[in-house]
């Protein structure tokens, strides 16, 4: 369905209108936008077209450029014709109840008279943005949040929160100057334990994909209880262990 109806006259400021459509197409989706010039269907009477459009929008852009209040080879105003395309479009849209932004394009473009023809006149009334070539980059951001201020919906695919990156596989675990033996469950990448300043071995309790390299340990790979190095008695079973003192070996703590 399209939300978002862009009404301009064809000699006045089409260019700004096209660049204000692109960009609302850019953002939120060519279905999100009519534009007389590519949404309108071939085979289609364009005249109930484009009154059923303007009347079922909900934010109508009154792009308005210095020759929006041209007037005719009799002096006339343009809009001051029934007949005018421009001024049809935004009396359906007013009194079906759409929200109308005027869009102001140049920096001389002044604001609207107040008298414009009764069934258009509430549109001195609304809120205008302005907008200009040459500020294009700052002020089409500006245009599409007034858009979203008044189509509540809209998403901008501009500004889309990028996805978080994943975890790279397979980093594996690095230890350096560990007093004591390092602990892994299951471990994908390469299981580095460095000499250095370490003491001890590496006791892997789960799965391991990957190298495992130990400067200066010992390494188990299964479960229980494994020993890295060992400076006296050990006993691994069950049972009393009774441990003898060398021949030689005095404490000197024992003189105290």
């Amino acid at each position: 369905m399209h939300e978002i109806f862009v009404n301009y006259r064809t000699n006045d400021a089409h260019d700004a209108a096209f660049a204000i459509q692109a960009d609302l197409v850019r953002r939120f989706g060519r279905d999100k936008v009519f534009y007389a010039s590519s949404s309108l269907n071939h085979g289609e009477r364009f005249d109930q077209e484009l009154i059923r459009e303007a009347r079922k929008a909900r934010v109508l852009l009154a792009v308005i450029g210095p020759d929006w209040l041209k007037r005719d080879a009799q002096g006339h105003r343009l809009v001051d014709d029934e007949n005018d395309w421009v001024r049809r479009e935004i009396a359906a849209a007013l009194q079906a109840g759409t929200n109308v932004i005027p869009i102001l394009v140049g920096r001389t473009t002044d604001r609207l008279p107040a008298d414009l023809p009764p069934d258009i006149k509430d549109l001195v009334n609304f809120n205008y943005r302005r907008f200009d070539h040459r500020e294009a980059e700052a002020q089409l951001p500006q245009i599409a949040a007034a858009v979203q201020e008044v189509v509540a919906g809209l998403v901008d695919a501009t500004r889309s929160k990028p996805q978080p990156e994943p975890p790279t596989p397979g980093t594996g675990t690095t230890n350096t100057n560990q007093s004591g033996g390092i602990t892994t469950g299951n471990q994908s990448g390469r299981i580095a334990n460095t000499a250095g300043d370490t003491h001890g071995g590496i006791h892997m309790s789960g799965d391991t994909h990957g190298d495992v390299t130990n400067y200066g340990g010992a390494v188990n790979t299964g479960g229980g209880t494994f020993i890295g190095h060992s400076n006296g008695p050990v006993h691994t079973g069950s049972g009393s262990q009774f441990n003898t003192k060398p021949a030689g070996d005095d404490d000197p703590d024992d003189e105290k």
